[in-house]
């Protein structure tokens, strides 16, 4: 069965667009999913990204840092 149809998990943390982009780089370089969202009404800014999937502990590891949107 997809992740996705068993654990439908959406967690919004504050960032700027340099966090961004360095969680997106991360991301990648560890081997997970990940894409970026960009606002055309924002000049093309990086306003989001989606990670996953990962473990509990992989998730704390990389966003422990961050405050809840």
């Amino acid at each position: 069965m997809n992740w996705v149809e068993t654990d439908r998990t959406l967690v919004c943390l504050q960032a700027n667009e340099e966090e961004l982009g360095q969680i997106l780089f991360d991301a990648r370089a560890n081997g997970f999913l990940a894409a970026d969202f960009r606002d055309s009404d924002l000049n093309n800014m990086r306003t989001a990204v989606a990670i996953g999937p990962f473990t509990r502990e992989q998730g704390k590891a990389m966003f422990a840092h961050f405050r809840l949107a």
